[in-house]
């Protein structure tokens, strides 16, 4: 269907604690991380004979003087307690770090391109073309597609517009991913401390660095070149959450059998080979970029931390949603890594009527 309009260690981000933890090995190394930061608002101006008194309090008014206590650094907020907490504390929050390399990105027609039997390839990848180098510094993508609860979490403190499509207002739909216009999502991540990913991030953290191949500086392994996050599999309905079988013949991979979003992580045989869940399916995907040719914006032999085009017209969607169809060819390749979408976009678009347009945050790598 048509748009509508490996580690062995994992780090994540621990959003209760506000450190950074390493997981995996027998030993797990926290570090403290700043939160909070320097109040350059604040004057050493008191009323006089007033002593202030912060102790326990790490942010906001003193309970003494009113003097500050100091303010929260970015995507964290002072609790009435006086200390700093995490926006993102709800579940489904951790991010995984995505370690600085090479990776190959796009893809060129003569690729061996995997499709279902039932499919002949007839569609040319010139939105993918050329196949190229990217190389990417480190950096750190949320595990999971943003969900209602999270996003809700940001309209209740008044940064976010409130979604209008009927599951946005169904408990049932809590931990399903949330569905938004471009312009929310990069609030919404602002709101957190963190931004959309690049284009070039996203199919990163989909497809895997060369260092997972064989040589990376050479990015000539065949596993530099998987189709899906998992790998060369023609997606199942144990991956991924999309609509499987030939035309006429196929059936939604959704409890029920019934096309729909889905809870985060429910098909974790699909996992990227960074641990990033849902990358296929479920929900299309927003990155910051406006959409461009790789040709276009000096990216077609290689390129360095790329951002894409200046402006556009379009912005970029990533992964297909819960009715990509195998029995449609465009479906099939939009499903892959490399696939990707121009959507437009005009300033001041309304919250999106509809389920199938989602995000996931980033932020940079320490």
């Amino acid at each position: 269907m048509m748009h509508p309009h490996a580690f062995a260690a994992v780090s994540v981000l621990v959003a209760s604690t506000g450190c950074w933890a390493s997981h995996g090995s027998d030993t797990d190394q926290v570090t403290d991380a700043p939160d909070v930061l320097a109040d350059e608002s604040a004057t050493d101006t008191i009323d006089e004979g007033c002593i202030p008194n912060c102790a326990g309090h790490e942010c906001g008014p003193d309970p003494v003087c009113g003097t500050s206590c100091g303010v929260c650094r970015p995507g964290w907020e002072c609790a009435e307690s006086g200390a700093c907490r995490d926006r993102c504390r709800e579940s489904y929050c951790d991010q995984v770090l995505v370690p600085a390399g090479p990776f190959v990105m796009g893809s060129d027609d003569d690729n061996d391109i995997i499709l279902p039997p039932w499919i002949t390839h007839t569609q040319p990848l010139f939105e993918e073309m050329p196949e190229h180098i990217v190389i990417l510094s480190t950096f750190w993508i949320d595990r999971y597609e943003v969900t209602t609860e999270r996003y809700w979490a940001c309209v209740g403190a008044g940064e976010c517009r409130a979604p209008i499509y009927p599951e946005a207002s169904d408990r049932a739909y809590l931990h399903h991913p949330i569905s938004v216009a471009w312009d929310d999502a990069v609030v919404y991540c602002a709101w957190i401390g963190r931004r959309l990913p690049t284009e070039a991030e996203w199919e990163k953290a989909a497809r895997g660095g060369c260092e997972l191949g064989g040589d990376p500086s050479r990015c000539d392994d065949p596993e530099d070149e998987r189709q899906w996050p998992w790998g060369w599999e023609i997606p199942d309905c144990s991956k991924a959450n999309i609509v499987v079988g030939p035309g006429g013949e196929s059936t939604s991979c959704a409890v029920g059998g019934r096309a729909d979003t889905m809870p985060v992580g429910s098909y974790p045989a699909g996992r990227s080979p960074y641990g990033v869940e849902d990358m296929t399916g479920n929900v299309w995907e927003w990155v910051a970029d406006w959409f461009g040719y790789y040709d276009d914006f000096g990216c077609a032999t290689g390129c360095t931390n790329p951002v894409g085009p200046a402006s556009g017209d379009n912005h970029v969607m990533r992964g297909c949603y819960f009715t990509c169809d195998q029995g449609d060819e465009s479906n099939v390749i939009w499903s892959r890594v490399t696939g990707r979408i121009p959507v437009y976009y005009w300033p001041g678009l309304p919250p999106v009527d509809y389920t199938g347009d989602g995000f996931r945050c980033a932020s940079d790598g320490e």
